[in-house]
């Protein structure tokens, strides 16, 4: 008997092991653990949980090297209009955005940001080409192909002018 609930347990953690690494970036990132991980808290709130996958090493001053890929899991709901004015209002933070920039980046985000229920994981895969390909639940929503757009977009967690840092250092691997 002793054996047996063993074996249940080690193939219940061998199914969730298998299933940390989103679906959708294996055949680009290579890596069978993340760099790093954080979650967006408020007090006893948590909005989300974060991970960074890249194959190559990560310093503190600037944007990993593509391909890298940034996975959200959602704790709470959201709508896309939520999380695109959150997104625009995140970038202009740390860089300051015209109001034509915010303007074309709402409406290129919009066509690949949707709506999110808990427990939905968000992935935004920066490939070799330095676009951005995004992913609701493992299917593909659609490209960001402007790299400016792209670096701020994954800026917003991953830039050193993040409003985050302390996710952002954890998303590193920096956490001390």
């Amino acid at each position: 008997m002793l054996r047996k609930s063993i074996l249940v347990m080690l193939l219940v953690l061998s199914a969730t092991a298998a299933q940390a690494k989103p679906a959708e970036i294996a055949p680009v990132i290579k890596a069978t653990e993340p760099q790093g991980k954080g979650a967006l808290s408020w007090m006893w709130l948590t909005a989300y949980h974060a991970e960074l996958w890249t194959d190559q090493p990560v310093g503190e001053g600037a944007l990993p090297a593509p391909p890298y890929a940034l996975s959200i899991v959602y704790d709470m709901d959201f709508t896309a209009d939520e999380l695109l004015d959150r997104s625009i209002e995140e970038m202009d933070k740390a860089q300051s955005l015209s109001d034509a920039e915010k303007k074309t980046y709402s409406a290129q985000l919009a066509a690949v940001i949707p709506a999110v229920k808990k427990g939905d994981r968000i992935t935004a895969l920066r490939d070799a080409a330095k676009q951005v390909v995004m992913y609701h639940n493992g299917t593909q929503t659609g490209v960001l192909a402007d790299a400016v757009l792209a670096d701020r977009f994954l800026g917003i967690w991953l830039a050193p002018t993040t409003s985050e840092p302390k996710l952002r250092m954890a998303l590193l691997g920096l956490e001390p």
